[in-house]
């Protein structure tokens, strides 16, 4: 039987029981409390999603225009000149267009202040203005300039008998973009959790794979894992790895040949996402002029070993 590894960052024992340690999107089972700080705002900005990002832009925006538009009408909307007349809304909607007109500087001339406060008011306005899209210049710019692996898993890792019955532990990677990842190297580790009266301990094996590192990432990338008796899943079934509460940490590292830097990515499997009995089927064909055709949603198709019937998770 293989040895155990060394803690990899993410703690031994714990007194209760825990969640799995990477999450599907490949952030930790973690929640920090530490003091805020406006670094830690702007790393917020950079690693948040872009419909996220654009919503809280957009919000942020809004908001904004509504606080200076509520002030103008507080100086009076009759010191905004061109101003629509008429109802109550009406006045506050006119000092609503002024102030996205200030805020971002366009002017149009129709509409301008013509009291002292509110061109105090827009005289502050316009200057915030510039600070703020120079903030959501550099996000954007921080959030396009950073590289990133986008790296597909497949959704599921299988246990693969060979016709001599020789086991295996298998998963599948390929990248999701056309850029070019070269020198990737793969790290699978194994999480085990022992239950004892002072709580749970987290065991861990670092697995050894049948390759661990290719140069070239045009297609995808199956990693295996022979089960032997070196291995630490010898003689595991599925129930065994439930009870032990199974999970496989996934990190792949590599050099992506656009931005010139490394890049990492990190993945994790859970008892629901193994496979028994199972392999993979072929993710690629040639078509009649010679090309290699890899259609991505090709890399989770898998059948049983037992009945051969095919399936293709959602």
């Amino acid at each position: 039987m293989s040895e155990k590894s060394k803690d990899p960052g993410t703690g031994v024992k714990y007194r209760r029981k825990t969640k799995r340690i990477i999450n599907k999107d490949g952030s930790f089972n973690v929640k920090k409390i530490v003091p805020y700080s406006y670094s830690d705002g702007y790393i917020s900005l950079i690693n948040m999603g872009w419909i996220k990002f654009l919503s809280f832009t957009l919000a942020v925006i809004l908001i904004i225009n509504i606080i200076f538009a509520s002030l103008y009408m507080m100086a009076g909307a009759e010191t905004i000149g061109h101003t629509m007349g008429g109802s109550w809304i009406d006045a506050f909607l006119s000092c609503l267009y002024f102030s996205f007109q200030s805020f971002t500087t366009v002017g149009y001339g129709a509409m301008h202040p013509s009291g002292h406060l509110s061109s105090v008011i827009s005289s502050f306005e316009t200057v915030l203005g510039w600070g703020l899209f120079a903030i959501i210049t550099g996000l954007l710019y921080g959030r396009f300039s950073r590289p990133s692996a986008r790296i597909r898993f497949s959704h599921k890792a299988l246990f693969v008998r060979d016709d001599k019955g020789n086991r295996s532990l298998q998963l599948r990677i390929a990248n999701q973009r056309k850029n070019m990842l070269v020198n990737l190297n793969a790290v699978v580790m194994l999480k085990l959790i022992d239950h004892t009266e002072e709580g749970f301990t987290r065991n861990y094996h670092q697995l050894p794979l049948r390759l661990n590192h290719i140069h070239f990432f045009p297609l995808n990338w199956t990693l295996v894992h022979d089960i032997d008796e070196s291995s630490p899943l010898y003689n595991f079934n599925l129930d065994d790895l439930k009870m032990k509460d199974v999970e496989l940490l996934v990190l792949i590292t590599g050099f992506d040949d656009t931005f010139s830097q490394d890049v990492h990515t990190r993945f994790s499997y859970v008892h629901e996402d193994l496979i028994w009995d199972a392999k993979f089927r072929h993710p690629f064909y040639t078509d009649d002029q010679g090309d290699i055709i890899f259609p991505m949603h090709w890399l989770d198709e898998y059948e049983s070993i037992e009945d051969q019937r095919s399936h293709v998770p959602n």
